[in-house]
């Protein structure tokens, strides 16, 4: 848990685009992110992608603690997506959902995967990321490819893609 403390105790130092803010998750974001989870346009590229109901998440954020990830919530004048990073010391794996339609195919996905990306391998000085994706998210698959990710592994439908620092370094930092 020590790379959860850190993350969170250095939070402040993670740039957020031009206009947005970042805030830990919490409860008072249960119904918006509950609301996003079960969007058909999101749930559909979810790895989990059952219905969830609000008490679900609440007994998620009563966990929270417990849990080897750190979820921050990005707002403009209101909360537009989550992003996460989770399994810090084992296989550390990024998720993003954009909740709020309007923000969706602007190019924000991109520019907060570089922030967060710049403050895991820079910031905290991590090694490495991954990436889950449904093999029918081709979209997906193809723009993470672009950022250097590589296969790992392929099972049930998923694929699990991952990115050395060395590579986000010269793909997105050095170019």
């Amino acid at each position: 848990m020590e790379t959860k403390k850190e993350f969170i105790r250095r939070l402040r130092e993670l740039e957020a685009p031009e206009g947005f803010s970042w805030e830990l998750i919490n409860k008072d974001y249960a119904p918006t992110i509950v609301k996003w989870r079960n969007d058909p346009a999101i749930l559909s590229f979810m790895e989990m992608d059952k219905k969830i109901k609000l008490e679900d998440q609440l007994a998620f954020l009563n966990r929270y603690d417990s849990f080897e990830r750190v979820d921050v919530v990005l707002s403009s004048e209101k909360p537009v997506g989550v992003f996460n990073i989770k399994n810090f010391e084992t296989q550390p794996e990024y998720g993003a959902i954009i909740g709020e339609a309007d923000y969706r195919g602007k190019g924000l996905g991109s520019r907060v995967k570089l922030l967060l990306f710049k403050y895991w391998f820079q910031t905290l000085n991590k090694e490495e990321i991954f990436v889950k994706n449904k093999v029918s998210n081709e979209k997906i698959i193809r723009s993470n490819e672009a950022w250097g990710f590589k296969k790992f592994k392929e099972e049930q439908g998923v694929i699990t893609l991952r990115l050395e620092k060395q590579d986000f370094l010269d793909k997105k930092i050095n170019k």
